[in-house]
Formats: C-alpha cells, structure tokens, sequence
C-alpha cells in the first residue's frame, strides 16, 4: 500500500484515473441497466460499489470517473440528457463524499490505512448510510421528474443499491486494493474546523428526508420542484466538498508495518467473514424457498433480495462491531501495551520512561494469558530497572572504592624504604627491595634505615592476610619498629610485639625478620619472629638458611623475649630476605616454586630482578595469591 499527495486536476496522471474509472464504471452499470430495470430510472446496481472504491481510492479523479461513467452508462441507455447530467452530479457525490469525510470527520493517527479497528469500522459505516440517504434522494428526485409514480418503492431500490453493496462489495475491495501496489491519493492536509461542514452536511441529509416525506405524503412532485431540490442539495454538498482533511500521515511514513497490526488483521477477517456470513444467509433463503425465484414480478422479487440483505447487515455488522469491540478490549490492546513495552524495552528507553503500572485487578476477576504475560513483563522491567539501578550504584561505589584503594596503594609504596637514596651514602655495599601486593594493597612490609654512621637496619615482614587490613596492620608495624629501634634486633621485636598485643582483638600478626648490619665489619646480628629463613652466599660456596629463630610471631602472645643471632657479610657475599609468597608462588599444576627453587636461582644470578622473572616464568601465567616482598643486600670487594 502507498500513499500519494492529491495531483493537479489537470495532470495527465488525473486524466488517465478518469478515464480508467469511466470506462469501468460504465462498463459495469450498462448491462443492469438494460436487464435489471424494476422501475423507470431504478434497477439493480452491482456496480454502486465502484463509485465508492474509486473515490476512496483516487479522490477526486475516481469522482470525476464515476459521473462520466454514470453520464456514458445513462446516455447508451437512452436517458435524457437531463437524466444524464443530474444522474452524474449525484454520482459524483456518491464517490467524493466518503472520500472528504473519511480524511475530514473523526479523524485519528490511523486514517490512512482505511478499516483497522472498531471505530473506523463503525466511522466507514456512518459515512456510507449519510452517503446513501442523501444519492438515494437525489435518484429519487430524478425519477420522479421522469413520471415515477413509486418514490417510496424506487427510493428503497436506490438506497439498497447504494449501501448493501459498497459494504459487501466494496469493503473486500478496498482490502484487496490495499494489499496491492496501487497508490491511494491523500488529500492536502488543512488545518480548518469542520464543524460548519458537517453542519451543512447535516443540514442537507435533513433536506432529504423532508423532501421524501414530501413525495410520498402528497402527489407526484412537478419537474420544477425536484430540479429546485436537485440544486439546493447540489450547492450544499458542493460547500461540503471543500471539508478540510485533517489527518497525520507521519504514522505510515515511520512505520510502514503498521498495515498489518494484530488490530487491522483482526478487523479485516471478521468483516470478511460478516460478508461471507451475509452473503450466505441471501442464497440460503432463495435455496431454502425455491419458490421465491418463480415470483411473477420481478420488483417483488429484488424487494425481498434487498429487505434480506439489509436485515442481514444490520444484524450480523451490529454482531460483528460487538465482537471486534471485544477483541480490541480484550486481545489487541493488551498486546498493543505488550508491544510498545517490548519495544521500550529493547530500545532501553525502559531506564527512563515511566515505570509502567500493572493492571488492578479486583478478588475474584478472571485473568488470561496475556494479562499474566504482561504483568510478568512489567514485572520483569521493573526488576531490571531496579537491578540497574543497584548495579550502578555498585559500580560507583566500586569505582570510589577502586580510587580510594590506588591512592592508599600509592601511599603504602611511598612509605616503603627508598633504597635508591640509601645505596647513595652506601660504601661497599649495594641494597635492592621490592613490594608487589597480591591485590591493590598488601600485608608485606620490608624497611631499611640507618642507626647511625655504621649501623644499618634492615627487615622484612609478612602480615597475615591481605587487602586493607593487612595494609593497616603493615603500617603499624613498620612506624613501631622504626620508634623502637635500638642496638638489639631482640629488643626492638620484644617492645613491638607488646604493643601490637594490645587490643588485639582481630588476633592478627606478623612474622618479622630484623637485622642490623655493622658496615665496617660486615657483622650481622639479627633476631627472627616466625619469619621465613633467609639466604646468604658468600662467594661462589652454595647459598645458606640463616636458620636460628627468635620466637614466634609477633602479635600473639605478650611478654615475650626474642633472643639475638650474629652471622658475618664478608666481601663478596649476598643476603636474600623474602616472603612465602614467592616460595608459596603456584603454577598451573598446583605446584610451590619452593626454597630449593629460590636456593638454586639465587646461587646462579648475579642480578635481583632475576628472582622475580624466575616466579613469574615458574608460575605460568596463574593468578599472583600472595604479596611477594624481597630485600637484597649485596656486599661488594
């Protein structure tokens, strides 16, 4: 289905639509005309349906089209050329009519797309009663001028003509037309009330019953009086025809596939099947009473055809309108709603679009599939919305966290040792340490400083745990060990390890190793807290565990003394401190890297770095699950 704005009247496009509606229209009046005559001037039209379909579908060219094919059908049957001219003047209206009030009265988003719901069901069904009454009077007015002496009888045959058939007729045509490639003219659009037109509308259909009360009541109107009505009703319909059309055709320029909504599909099945249904209930009757078809006279037979066709449509598009009313209640507008959620839904607009409400539903009110479907739907968004909004709060609580813990990791680095500056008012001697925490921030701790011009400390200790805590308690351990620094390795551990018992309550410790270098003479006294042994090479002899231990470690138990240990740093000889996270490292086949690992790749190199490559390449690529801390001492020839 395509739509196009209405050309110029002129066009060569217009012409052609003309002519082509003519020629049908013509084609399809002449031999009732010549067969199907009940009166004078009144017969049996299958045809009445073309003016109607040609001017919903061309406007005013299928207008135009039809009384040239009305004037050419009258004009072969022999009518007067006053027959021929008023006949076609009616039969313009008959086509242009529906076609202004359709874009002009009622209208709502969907006008385009012809019958989609109940309303413009109901709407297209006012149209053509309105348009009947008034073309029927105007045929009446017609015949009556030709010497008719029946206006009620031909009346009732103009009448049935003109709505039976459009709405059994016509309606699958304009279905059919609307599934194929032809183009429907719009009219231009115009931003008018119309309420003064259908008030003259209203105005002339009150005409009309006037005058048909007046012909039947009195005596045969006089040609005078009818071509007075005939002009009356004409200029009426004339100021009619320029009823502003005020639809929005955006719709079906956005979304193309709204010719086929559950709506539209709904509505054009049951009103093919309210014409199947009326259809077979006229031939039932004549099947069923073979009698009525051996009617002498043909005018009762028709007259019985058209009171049965009315009866039916009247019954059974009541019935139809009830059951489509229904259906949209209670099917197709619940899906709508579905739908427009759904599309809500994957556009993500559900994030910002009102949170939709479910359906009331009073104690004892039945329920079907779609109403539980859309409640579980609206459920469903509402717990997604929420579990976004959760989400987000998450993240940005995460990310003030993740913030947070760079700034606190960045602080710990900083209050590490800076052996950089150390090894510059070093002699003889070279001093290497690393921290790399498992998470942001870790539980190792190594520290070196000067006692005095000859006495250098050094140590390293491992938290237990890690992450923040194991930070905290890092920090606290190192600003003690620092204050109570003294010229015993044993009572720096003991007057520490005191403190750090008291309000203990997370019972949390530390294993520390702390040793005190003499740098002239390369002595080492140390003391050991539960910390892991460390190893000395002196020149190329295999390295050694520095194995005697001071105590337990630090944190647990209160009162306790650490005793102190010597061991020599002879020229050429290395000290390696570290903690279990590179002994405790593990690859991929769950095994420890070990101290017989660390032993034999500290004998080898010459260089620290290459401790923590060996790790790394042992591990594989498996997931670091301890701070890894090394101090590296170096006394040089």
């Amino acid at each position: 289905m395509r739509f196009t704005l209405q050309p110029p009247l002129l066009s060569l496009l217009t012409c052609r639509r003309v002519l082509i509606t003519a020629l049908i229209y013509s084609l399809a009046i002449i031999p009732t005309k010549l067969l199907l005559m009940l009166l004078p001037g009144a017969e049996v039209r299958f045809g009445a349906c073309i003016p109607v379909v040609m001017g919903m579908l061309w406007g005013p060219a299928g207008a135009v089209g039809s009384a040239l094919g009305n004037f050419l059908g009258d004009f072969y049957a022999g009518d007067s050329l006053y027959v021929c001219f008023w006949g076609a003047v009616a039969n313009f209206f008959l086509a242009y009519l529906p076609y202004k009030l359709w874009y002009g009265f009622n209208v709502d988003a969907k006008t385009c797309f012809f019958i989609h719901d109940t309303r413009s069901f109901l709407k297209f069904l006012v149209i053509i009663l309105v348009t009947s009454l008034i073309f029927a009077s105007m045929l009446t007015a017609i015949v009556l001028s030709m010497g008719n002496t029946a206006p009620l009888e031909s009346f009732f045959i103009f009448f049935s003509n003109n709505f039976d058939f459009p709405l059994l007729l016509g309606i699958p045509l304009l279905f059919l037309l609307r599934g194929s490639r032809l183009t429907f003219v719009l009219p231009p659009v115009q931003k008018k009330s119309a309420r003064p037109y259908l008030l003259v509308l209203l105005a002339a259909a009150v005409g009309c019953m006037i005058f048909l009360a007046a012909a039947v009541a009195g005596s045969p109107s006089q040609q005078f009086d009818d071509t007075l009505f005939l002009a009356a009703t004409t200029l009426l319909l004339i100021y009619v025809s320029h009823l502003p059309a005020n639809y929005d055709p955006q719709p079906f320029n956005n979304d193309p596939r709204f010719f086929y909504s559950i709506g539209a599909k709904a509505t054009t099945g049951f009103l093919q099947l309210a014409i199947l249904s009326v259809l077979f209930i006229g031939f039932s009757i004549f099947i069923t009473n073979p009698a009525l078809l051996q009617t002498s006279q043909q005018l009762d037979l028709w007259q019985t055809i058209f009171t049965t066709l009315l009866l039916s449509i009247n019954i059974i598009f009541i019935a139809v309108l009830f059951i489509l009313w229904q259906t949209e209640k209670k099917i197709v507008q619940p899906l709508i709603r579905l739908s427009q959620s759904a599309r809500k839904f994957a556009g993500c607009q559900y994030l910002t679009a009102p949170a939709p409400v479910p359906k009331k539903s009073d104690a004892g009110q039945t329920v079907d599939e779609i109403d539980d479907l859309n409640d579980s739907f609206i459920k469903m968004t509402a717990d997604l919305r929420r579990y976004v909004s959760d989400l987000s709060t998450a993240i940005a609580e995460r990310e003030t966290l993740a913030a947070q813990l760079n700034i606190a990791a960045e602080i710990q680095q900083n209050m590490l040792a800076d052996t950089a500056k150390i090894n510059q008012q070093l002699k003889q001697y070279q001093l290497f340490a690393g921290m790399f925490p498992a998470k942001e921030v870790g539980g190792d701790l190594y520290d070196c400083f000067f006692l005095d011009d000859e006495h250098l400390v050094i140590l390293i200790a491992d938290v237990a745990g890690k992450g923040i805590p194991a930070a905290l308690f890092m920090m606290v351990t190192k600003a003690l060990l620092k204050n109570n620094a003294s010229a015993s390795p044993g009572k720096i551990l003991e007057q520490t390890n005191n403190t750090l018992c008291e309000n203990n309550d997370s019972m949390m410790f530390v294993t520390v190793w702390l040793g005190i270098v003499h740098l002239p003479s390369g002595r080492l006294t140390y003391a050991n807290a539960g910390h892991n042994y460390p190893l000395l090479q002196i020149s190329d002899q295999r390295p050694e565990q520095l194995c005697q231990r001071s105590g337990p470690a630090l944190g647990v138990y209160c009162n306790l003394s650490f005793s102190d240990h010597t061991a020599e740093l002879p020229y050429n000889s290395r000290l390696l401190l570290y903690t279990d996270g590179i002994t405790e490292a593990e690859n991929r086949q769950h095994e420890f890297f070990g101290t017989d690992r660390l032993a034999q790749r500290f004998e080898r190199t010459h260089i620290p770095e290459d401790i923590l490559f060996a790790v790394l390449e042992f591990s594989e690529g498996a997931e670091q699950s301890d701070d890894i801390t090394v101090l590296w001492l170096e006394r040089q020839s």
